[in-house]
C-alpha cells in the first residue's frame, strides 16, 4: 500500500468542511495528526487522492498530497506517534 501525507490549507476557516473529514476518514488506514495534516495508507495513487479533494475542496483551498516511505522522524504527541509507528512504518 501507497503511505501519504495530505496537508490542506482552508481559506474560508470557518465553512464546514464535513465533506473533506468524511472523504479523509474514508481511508481505512488514515490518522489526523496536525490541524491540517493528515496520514494516509491506499492504494490509490497520488493523483486520484489529489482529485478526491479537489472535488471537495472549494476553488480557493489548497493542497498536497505527498508520497513517503517508511523512513520518517520529527516530534508528535506521544499518542499520535504510537499510531503513527503501528500504521505507517510496518
Amino acid at each position: 500500500m501507497n503511505k501519504y501525507l495530505v496537508s490542506y490549507d482552508l481559506h474560508t476557516p470557518r465553512k464546514e468542511y464535513n465533506s473533506l473529514w468524511y472523504l479523509l476518514k474514508s481511508f481505512k488506514d488514515s490518522l489526523h495528526i496536525q490541524d491540517s495534516v493528515w496520514l494516509v495508507k491506499s492504494t490509490k495513487t497520488q493523483q486520484d487522492i489529489s482529485e478526491l479533494l479537489q472535488e471537495v475542496l472549494d476553488s480557493d483551498d489548497s493542497w498536497i498530497v505527498l508520497k513517503f516511505d517508511s523512513n520518517i522522524s520529527g516530534a508528535l504527541d506521544d499518542e499520535v506517534a504510537k499510531k503513527v509507528i503501528e500504521l505507517y512504518q510496518a
